[in-house]
């Protein structure tokens, strides 16, 4: 134990509230890492550390008939020493009850399972973070953790009361970088104040339904409006639990929608004319040769300059606009006569892209013009003769 009398008078022991007696193998020693040049940058503290054997009963029958299976070794992140980084070596002893077989774990006074880092680094970095003026970033720092880390000790650990619900709420996902919950997180968002009411771990339906199931009725029946974008769990919601409100799909995710159906059926016409290179082109006809040229055209158009189906500033539309020469086509065309050759190809594409524009229309329109004309709009796509649109 000569190491742990030289250690800063017990400092380890004092960190975890643990006594001398409690230590079985204790050492302490720096490990130097290096650049790319083999220059080293810092030292980083290791502490090895063993526990002697309290000879537990089993944690699953309480038998006291129990032996040491074997050793796991923890690696665990340790900040106490502020600017200082640390790592402990635990090597934890794991126990077989000869009763009933299992095994289990010593009792571990780092962390708890599964995490990689110590409870000192969780309480030192909630602290910190108290602090108006810290940042994720600037606290991972501190603690030579990564920002993900702190990210994830602050999101399992800090639990942040929600806002209650308004008259007209938002409901949406963001994408949840390594969550082990969901891959997307749900954010509710009061429409007015464009606050954030709560964030959910999952949008998945039936955490949705337990969620909202634990507001009292009184608070969800004043909620008269719902914006969300397109996932159906949020319409059900919806019906199920916000009984009086109105459920609308917001103008980003409509938009977003159409212009995912309209890209599906200009690749449906774009692949009517892959190029077909079965003959040489000095076996061709002359008919051969020009449907063969129209076919690359066409093909081309679509590939290249399909963006110019969504533009509608002006620059796009107007017939006047300076040309210039494009080597494939052989001529000067401005994107007015670009937009007009695609739109000349197929049929089908030109109807989509006039449901494009009624679209479009209909979101200039006042709320009272909007009234009028919103059946007559849901109508259109309803007896288009292309499938997307239905």
């Amino acid at each position: 134990m000569s190491d742990l009398s030289n250690f800063n008078n017990f400092t380890m022991l004092k960190m975890f509230n643990l006594n001398e007696k409690n230590i079985q193998d204790f050492k302490v020693y720096d490990v130097p890492i290096h650049d790319d040049e083999n220059k080293v940058i810092r030292n980083v503290l290791n502490i090895d550390v063993k526990l002697v054997d309290l000879k537990p009963e089993c944690s699953h029958c309480d038998s006291d008939d129990v032996v040491i299976k074997d050793y796991v070794h923890k690696k665990l992140k340790h900040s106490t020493l502020k600017n200082k980084e640390c790592i402990i070596h635990y090597h934890a002893r794991r126990y077989r009850c000869k009763f009933c077989h299992k095994t289990f774990y010593e009792h571990n006074p780092f962390s708890l399972s599964s995490m990689r880092y110590t409870m000192n680094t969780v309480y030192n970095v909630l602290g910190d973070l108290k602090e108006e003026t810290e940042t994720f970033a600037s606290t991972a720092k501190r603690h030579n953790l990564s920002v993900n880390t702190v990210i994830k000790i602050f999101d399992d650990y800090v639990g942040i009361s929600r806002k209650s619900l308004t008259d007209v709420i938002c409901i949406d996902e963001v994408y949840a970088f390594k969550s082990k919950n969901s891959s997307y997180v749900c954010v509710l968002l009061d429409y007015h104040s464009q606050e954030i009411i709560d964030l959910l771990p999952s949008r998945h339906i039936g955490k949705l339904a337990t969620y909202f199931r634990s507001i009292p009725k009184e608070e969800r029946n004043k909620v008269k409006l719902v914006s969300i974008d397109m996932w159906h769990s949020y319409r059900t919601i919806t019906q199920e639990f916000l009984p009086n409100a109105v459920c609308a799909v917001d103008k980003f995710h409509v938009l977003q929608d159409f212009t995912r159906r309209l890209t599906q059926i200009r690749i449906r016409v774009m692949n009517q004319f892959k190029p077909i290179n079965d003959k040489p082109l000095n076996e061709l006809t002359q008919e051969e040769y020009r449907l063969r040229y129209r076919r690359d055209i066409n093909y081309y158009l679509l590939k290249k300059f399909n963006w110019l189906l969504f533009k509608t500033e002006e620059i796009f539309n107007d017939p006047n606009h300076p040309r210039r020469y494009n080597h494939k086509l052989k001529g000067r065309y401005n994107y007015y006569e670009l937009k007009e050759m695609i739109l000349n190809i197929s049929p089908t594409l030109l109807e989509a892209y006039n449901m494009q524009h009624y679209l479009k229309l209909f979101y200039q329109s006042d709320y009272e013009k909007a009234k009028s004309d919103i059946n007559p709009l849901i109508e259109k796509f309803k007896n288009s003769n292309l499938p997307e649109m239905n």
